[in-house]
């Protein structure tokens, strides 16, 4: 059987090549959909099974809390005062974690000399993908990703249990519960304001905004 395109869909408007495109950039919007609609039905489930979290918390600055390194180390936020911040919750076992570990520091390289960092934080309560603790995980992010940034303890960013960075964070964003690996929270230099992304949005997405608060203040 032989097909023949008329004339007007052979013009340059409507050729072959453009509506290949076109079927291209439909099939990837509709992805993105799917990929979305996906991350909320898992927070809707992740919300049944780590229940409702506890937001309550004394502090009032982003730069009074505190935690523990990966080695086991105090760390106090207030280290970081003056810089742009980006913490993020990192498992090792996750489909985005290629790519978010890759591009996370590829940003960190490109930007850390002009103020930025990253304070990531592994987590096991996303279908445990995060199995390994301490300096396995270490090991992991330097080892496949060349990860320099700063590495936390394994901790819960969820439930009852979840650690004080992250009932500050999203009591001063959105409450609502962390939807997967990967979810993100921007912080200016002044630590008054804070931006939450979801685990879809990729670190090269973030990137202009991340540039924009280091130069609106260096």
């Amino acid at each position: 059987m032989q097909f023949k395109f008329n004339a007007k869909f052979e013009s340059a408007q409507f050729s072959p090549s453009f509506f290949l495109i076109h079927c291209s950039k439909a099939f990837t919007n509709q992805i993105q959909y799917y990929k979305a609609t996906m991350l909320g039905v898992i927070s809707k489930i992740v919300t049944t099974f780590h229940g409702s979290s506890n937001l309550e918390t004394d502090v009032e600055n982003f730069y009074d809390l505190k935690c523990t390194d990966i080695l086991g180390n105090p760390f106090d936020f207030a280290s970081l005062r003056g810089k742009v911040v980006l913490v993020v919750n990192v498992a090792s076992n996750c489909g985005l974690t290629k790519s978010n570990y890759t591009e996370l520091q590829q940003i960190y390289s490109e930007l850390k000399d002009k103020g930025f960092e990253i304070i990531a934080f592994p987590c096991a309560q996303f279908l445990n993908q995060e199995p390994e603790t301490g300096a396995k995980i270490l090991d992991f992010g330097k080892t496949r990703f060349g990860v320099t940034f700063q590495l936390m303890e394994k901790t819960k960013v969820n439930g009852q249990e979840a650690h004080p960075v992250y009932r500050f964070l999203r009591s001063k964003t959105d409450p609502s519960p962390i939807d997967w690996n990967f979810s993100k929270f921007l912080i200016d230099r002044t630590g008054s304001t804070i931006q939450r992304f979801g685990a879809s949005v990729r670190p090269k997405e973030i990137e202009p905004e991340i540039i924009k608060l280091l130069d609106a203040s260096s």
